[in-house]
């Protein structure tokens, strides 16, 4: 044997070994990745991937050299995706209907209070107040008399009814209303026995239609109306007037005269005011109160149905009146009169 060939023996015995290791190597790592195979099996959580990393110490021909297998990435298991949870609705609620609010009872109305007896068409407070007219018995150019008086119309004429008192011994007497605006009276007529007189005005400044006021008399036979309405100034202006209502009470004489009493509050101002019937037609005159007498309370008025006696009104009958107006008549026709 030459030496070149112990010499290149001497290096096979090193290629050998070389060679062995090798194998070893490669046959730890086929050993290992079917292990880990298996385990891959078993859990869903991929191996880790293990490399043997080439010596870099021991010199490797590329002749010789066993390649090694490229190492392919196992396949990471999917996991499945769990169900969603669900989401609870809560469960339908049917809302109970709410508890009716009670409603206050309605309450019973009150009966009504009753009224007078009611007055025809024809006849009305507007009427009345049209009809009334202040009377001014003047003493001198500044001080008068006041009273009141109602225009009436009798056989196409038209005359003012007031008390005897009002006008009596007066020489200037002065008349103001809505229908005559101003006048003075041709002519005076007064009762001797009643307090009342009648007047026939002059009429210089009209300023209402004819038939927008003057009443008629009530029939000479007539009864004092248990309800009747009086005609009144309010205070001392000559266009603010009112009609209240008044309730006959008792026929009473005084001094001898008769009067018919009406439970109504009056005062000064208001002698000669018209009492009128449901018609609205002239029943009564009235002429003045009495101190220290009761009539209406005395005639036994129930005061439990509301009566209440405030005052009382002492008025000339119907029948009087008519009787002065039978003495113009005479005196017209050239006879005597009886008052």
């Amino acid at each position: 044997m030459t030496i070149d060939q112990v010499r290149a023996f001497k290096e096979l015995r090193p290629m050998k070994r070389l060679a062995f290791l090798l194998s070893g190597t490669l046959l730890f790592v086929l050993l290992a990745t079917s292990c880990i195979e298996e385990d891959s099996t078993q859990t869903d959580t991929p191996p880790t991937a293990i490399s043997v990393a080439t010596p870099t110490s021991v010199p490797v021909d590329p002749a010789t050299a066993t390649p090694e297998p490229t190492h392919t990435a196992l396949p990471t298991a999917t996991p499945t995706p769990a169900p969603p949870t669900p989401t609870l609705e809560p469960p339908t609620h049917t809302p109970e209907p709410p508890t009716p609010t009670p409603e206050p009872p309605t309450p019973t109305p009150e009966p009504p209070t009753p009224t007078p007896e009611p007055i025809v068409k024809s006849f009305s407070d507007e009427f009345v107040q049209n009809s009334l007219v202040r009377v001014r018995a003047y003493i001198d150019d500044y001080s008068y008399y006041i009273g009141t008086g109602v225009i009436i119309r009798r056989e196409g004429q038209e005359y003012v009814i007031t008390n005897r008192h009002v006008v009596e011994d007066r020489d200037d007497i002065r008349i103001i209303g809505k229908a005559y605006g101003f006048a003075r009276p041709q002519s005076i007529a007064i009762d001797l026995e009643y307090d009342v007189a009648i007047l026939t005005p002059t009429i210089n400044q009209q300023r209402l239609d004819v038939s927008d006021y003057g009443l008629e008399l009530a029939a000479r036979d007539a009864n004092p109306p248990s309800t009747a309405w009086f005609g009144l100034f309010r205070n001392n202006a000559a266009d603010i007037t009112h009609v209240a209502p008044a309730t006959y009470c008792d026929t009473t004489t005084v001094r001898g005269i008769e009067s018919w009493v009406y439970d109504l509050t009056t005062f000064r101002g208001t002698s000669g005011s018209p009492i009128i019937n449901s018609q609205g037609h002239l029943i009564a005159v009235h002429w003045g109160i009495l101190s220290g007498r009761d009539t209406c309370r005395e005639a036994g008025r129930d005061p439990a149905k509301g009566y209440v006696s405030v005052g009382e009104s002492y008025s000339v009958p119907v029948h009087a009146i008519h009787s002065l107006f039978d003495d113009i008549a005479k005196e017209d026709a050239g006879g005597e009169s009886d008052s």
